[in-house]
């Protein structure tokens, strides 16, 4: 690559880490809230929302929450609007798989991991396709089954993105602490995701970051843009309180790394980022960020943390 383009390609590489960077700090730290109705039975017992997605359908904004229970591993969709309120609930998996964790939404993809979250030597990573979703529920497409030693092929978070001609698909372990990588060139039932590469942040070397700490991330979102790779991860620090960190991911000769660029705190009155909490992205900035309460009890809240002026 000539010089200039090389020069010119860095530094909208550097706008863009700014810009990434200016619409976190930009979120206000205190939340808004939406009360949500539900009229649906259905059990919950044993378990709780662990993942929050904001997607569009046919003009409708759809909220879609993971869950748990003592049984199965769920997904619901809840419709906003004039009467907020669940309107479907579905099944996943059941039991020993019975826990669904933090998950994303990208483009028409749903990826998120199912646990057996008692053994703990388990997981299945599961593509849905949403495209019709409120007339056939989610349609798995393609999977892949963990299996090793205790707590190091679970599934508790995974982020999903398009990025350089290929899906990239990140699951993090139990209190994330590996996150292990996989490529696919489609989801077609024929193609298969690909385990690439594991990175252990904690063993990583740390000096570049913003700031040294790996959190026990409970979701993690990707966001391609302009060549670039990001990731968000939301935890609870030892604190209590509610971080989300943005991260860099860097390819080079086909490894990928990773660096901490910012980390904000966000109020955690009656939000709670170690349960469901997911990012909105839009052209190379974080537009919002979505929290959910712990179950869908008959008068639950979605939280949403938004710009406080243009970024």
């Amino acid at each position: 690559m000539p010089l200039l383009a090389t020069i010119l390609s860095f530094t909208f590489a550097l706008s863009g880490q700014e810009d990434m960077i200016h619409s976190l700090s930009n979120l206000d730290d205190r939340h808004t809230s939406i009360a949500i109705a539900n009229d649906l039975s259905f059990n919950q017992a044993g378990g709780h929302l662990q993942g929050v997605q904001l997607m569009a359908e046919d003009g409708q904004n759809i909220v879609i929450v993971s869950g748990s229970t003592d049984q199965a591993a769920y997904v619901s969709t809840i419709t906003l609007g004039t009467n907020p309120q669940v309107t479907s609930v579905f099944n996943l998996m059941e039991k020993p798989f019975k826990h669904a964790g933090g998950f994303q939404i990208s483009d028409h993809y749903l990826a998120v991991g199912i646990e057996d979250n008692e053994a703990r030597d388990r997981s299945v990573v599961q593509i849905y396709d949403l495209t019709k979703i409120r007339e056939a529920g989610p349609v798995l497409i393609n999977e892949v089954s963990r299996f090793g030693a205790y707590e190091r092929p679970t599934a508790g978070c995974v982020a999903l993105a398009y990025h350089h001609a290929k899906w990239l698909c990140i699951v993090g372990n139990w209190h994330t602490r590996d996150l292990d990588i996989y490529t696919a060139k489609s989801f077609r039932a024929e193609s298969s995701l690909d385990l690439v590469q594991t990175i252990t942040p904690i063993d990583s070397a740390r000096s570049d970051w913003s700031n040294p700490q790996w959190l026990s991330y409970q979701n993690i979102n990707l966001h391609a843009h302009d060549g670039v790779l990001y990731l968000i991860g939301f935890a609870k620090n030892e604190h209590g309180n509610n971080i989300a960190d943005l991260f860099l991911i860097s390819e080079r000769d086909g490894k990928y790394s990773l660096r901490k660029l910012f980390s904000k705190v966000f109020e955690s009155n009656g939000c709670d980022f170690s349960l469901g909490t997911g990012a909105v992205f839009s052209q190379g900035k974080i537009k919002m960020i979505i929290g959910s309460d712990r179950n869908l009890t008959p008068v639950s809240n979605v939280y949403f943390f938004e710009s406080i002026g243009k970024n």
